[in-house]
């Protein structure tokens, strides 16, 4: 669960909000909704959506999930503790 400490107010424009609407499919037996999200270049994915944590997973391409694990793999080496 997302804890919302902080909020931000955002605007999607006409354009991204019917993408976004017209990719979501229904949630899950758990709740969870897949939807398709767009980024600039495989480069920046792990950038945008690390910034959900574990609220988000990427399911495909292969190349973003993969992308996306190995900035996440990263990060734990990181933060190991010794």
């Amino acid at each position: 669960m997302l804890h919302r400490k902080f909020s931000s107010s955002v605007m999607f424009s006409p354009a991204a909000m019917r993408a976004a609407l017209a990719s979501a499919e229904p949630p899950d037996a758990d709740g969870w909704v897949r939807v398709t999200v767009r980024v600039e270049a495989v480069k920046h994915a792990p950038v945008q959506l690390l910034r959900l944590g574990a609220e988000a997973e990427v399911l495909a391409s292969t190349e973003i999930r993969q992308a996306v694990a190995d900035a996440a793999a990263a990060l734990a080496r990181l933060y190991r503790v010794p």
